[in-house]
């Protein structure tokens, strides 16, 4: 009877994909997994607050879709509770026996797959300090859904079997003996359980955070990091911190902007985006027109020539407010042209200094809210899997500079700021962001996607304080992506063969891809909560 009441869930969750968004009074929870969403639910119903669902849905996201949110990574998320907006900084550091020149002549993947492309997670520490300064629930009670859900198992979604089977070439022996059967892959519907993981998360359960960064939890994750070429020891996980930050903050179009400041670049580029589209009027454009995508591919472009100077800010003593200062915005305004493409020219702009992962949004109907991304960086990270566990580790080290002027994975070419350094945060583009309106939550989102993420949060916000669609509509809608470099726009394949022309008419290099996959949840008029998903993945939504 459980498992077919699981097999229910999924398929709710692929039918709400094309469906209205949903609505709820009380609380709402959406995430990539209809699983999780409704493990969140379940707290929020059982009197838990948005601290606790955020906990229990993350831990839930670890047993069903550990390609992006295992374990073995981290991530950065805001929250809003009794009217006060924080921010959390809980992504992976790298090992302290980490160098400038640690990848220089290692083979062009080193960054990527294998232990030295493992930095030192910190999901489970950022999930036991939001629990310990906000939650209201016992930890075990959070914990307790997801140990169930990995003894129990799950049905295998098509995307589950698809990532394994695009990633096992590169993973370590525990990932093959964990996720397939002794090679042969996973079928889509059998029931996946995942014993080795529930004992983790039982440790857990009992010892919080101490329990996964000590112990024999620590001690399989540096032997599996080590036994693939990694540098890893147990002191960077017993040294690991997490850090409570202010969140970046500015006024636009009549509403108050939350978002990550550094080490995420997002939260000063989506500022600055917003704030030059607020400069050149774009709202005296038709939505969705050519005019509109090829004025916002022109501004993404701007505020992508700025993501040179973020870094993270123990190293970096830079001021990222400069990027969305009034002074920034008007220069680089001048240069966005809506009926013609401009080249900006980079002496006369820089400043002279003195995959993969998910999201899921929880909200409460008093105005609270958790928005979290959390990452392993590419499907599967490193896939270095632990022996014991079977914890999947990230491969966060190519978020750094690795190789000075190539590009990483997401076509990034990295300034020097962000070369390694001991103990350093690699710089990223998650963008959790919460919007006020009237001093009331309006909208909390993000979204995974590398840099994609950054213009896909951009667009999202713009078109549900510009339309009157509902928010199913907004996020569904064809978007586009322009990073600086390389200077191209990426579009989605929805995108009208009339208003492709129509960019390439006007002098872009165009291509199709996938810009990033938003998850939202809007307040609207009548206090209703207004839940959707992207239908560019799978996920699932729960609320009462």
């Amino acid at each position: 009877m459980r498992n077919m009441f699981c097999f229910v869930l999924v398929l709710v969750a692929t039918f709400n994909v094309w469906a209205r968004p949903t609505f709820a009074k009380k609380g709402l929870v959406v995430s990539c997994s209809a699983l999780a969403s409704q493990v969140g639910a379940d707290i929020l119903k059982q009197g838990g607050n948005v601290a606790d669902a955020a906990v229990a849905t993350a831990f839930a996201l670890s047993v069903t879709t550990p390609y992006y949110a295992s374990l073995g990574g981290g991530g950065f998320l805001l929250i809003r509770i009794n009217g006060k907006v924080e921010a959390l900084d809980y992504r992976e550091r790298a090992p302290q026996k980490s160098t400038r020149e640690m990848f220089l002549g290692k083979p062009e993947n080193a960054s990527t797959v294998g232990g030295l492309a493992v930095c030192t997670p910190g999901n489970v520490k950022g999930l036991f300090e939001l629990h310990k300064k906000y939650g209201k629930l016992p930890w075990t009670k959070l914990v307790l859904p997801a140990q169930k859900l990995a003894a129990q198992g799950f049905p295998v979604t098509e995307e589950f079997a698809r990532m394994i089977n695009e990633n096992v070439k590169d993973f370590s022996p525990g990932g093959k003996k964990y996720f397939t059967h002794k090679g042969t892959p996973l079928e889509v519907g059998e029931i996946f359980k995942q014993p080795q993981l529930a004992r983790a998360l039982n440790i857990i359960m009992r010892k919080g955070a101490s329990g996964f960064y000590s112990g024999e939890i620590a001690a399989d994750i540096v032997d599996a990091v080590k036994s693939t070429g990694g540098i890893m020891t147990g002191d960077d996980l017993t040294q690991y911190k997490v850090r409570w930050m202010e969140p970046l903050h500015a006024k636009v179009f009549d509403s108050e902007i939350y978002s990550m400041p550094p080490p995420s670049s997002g939260g000063a580029l989506l500022l600055s985006e917003l704030k030059i589209s607020e400069k050149v009027k774009l709202g005296e454009l038709k939505a969705y027109s050519l005019t509109e995508y090829h004025s916002m591919a022109e501004i993404m472009s701007r505020a992508f020539f700025d993501r040179q100077y973020i870094a993270d800010p123990q190293f970096s003593k830079f001021d990222v407010s400069t990027l969305f200062s009034a002074e920034r915005v008007s220069k680089l305004s001048e240069t966005v042209h809506k009926n013609k493409k401009s080249i900006i020219k980079k002496q006369d702009f820089e400043i002279h200094e003195g995959t993969n992962t998910t999201h899921y949004v929880v909200a409460d109907g008093n105005g609270n809210t958790v928005t979290a991304t959390t990452t392993v960086n590419t499907e599967y990270g490193s896939g270095v899997f632990t022996e014991k566990f079977g914890i999947n580790l990230n491969n966060e080290m190519d978020d750094f500079t690795t190789q000075p002027g190539k590009a990483n994975t997401f076509g990034l070419t990295q300034s020097e700021i962000n070369t390694v350094a001991p103990f350093k945060t690699p710089l990223s583009s998650m963008t959790p962001t919460i919007v006020e309106k009237n001093g009331q939550l309006f909208l909390s989102l993000g979204a995974p996607g590398g840099p994609r993420i950054i213009n896909a949060v951009y667009q999202t916000i713009y078109h549900a304080l510009h339309t009157n669609l509902n928010l199913d509509e907004i996020i569904q809608m064809p978007r586009v992506h322009h990073q600086y470099n390389p200077d191209k726009i990426m579009y989605d394949r929805t995108l009208s063969t009339e208003i492709v022309e129509g960019l390439h008419k006007l002098g872009h290099a165009v291509y199709e891809g996938n810009v990033a996959r938003v998850y939202a949840v809007r307040v609207n008029s009548d206090g209703k909560l207004e839940g959707a998903f992207d239908s560019r993945g799978e996920g699932g939504i729960a609320g009462y």
